[in-house]
């Protein structure tokens, strides 16, 4: 099955933050990667199951994310924006 990628963020996440989300979502991966140039970013992955299903599962995991996210993961993931 291919993988649905949401939530694009600058920085990285926390191993913290990361595992709260994939112990309470097991089927989301959370990806944090450093591009060739040195830029940091990360996104989320879940089963591709198309919409309406993806997008209801993308709201959920960025709603609990965020509303577990502190310091540098809430820069991140852009919460007080």
């Amino acid at each position: 099955m291919s993988q649905h990628m949401f939530g694009l963020y600058s920085g990285y996440l926390s191993a913290k933050l990361i595992k709260r989300v994939e112990t309470k979502f097991p089927e989301v991966s959370v990806n944090n990667y450093t591009e060739p140039y040195g830029k940091k970013r990360g996104w989320f992955s879940g089963p591709n199951r198309g919409s309406p299903f993806d997008g209801a599962m993308a709201r959920e995991v960025m709603e609990y994310a965020r509303s577990i996210a502190t310091g540098k993961d809430r820069e991140a993931l852009s919460c007080d924006k």
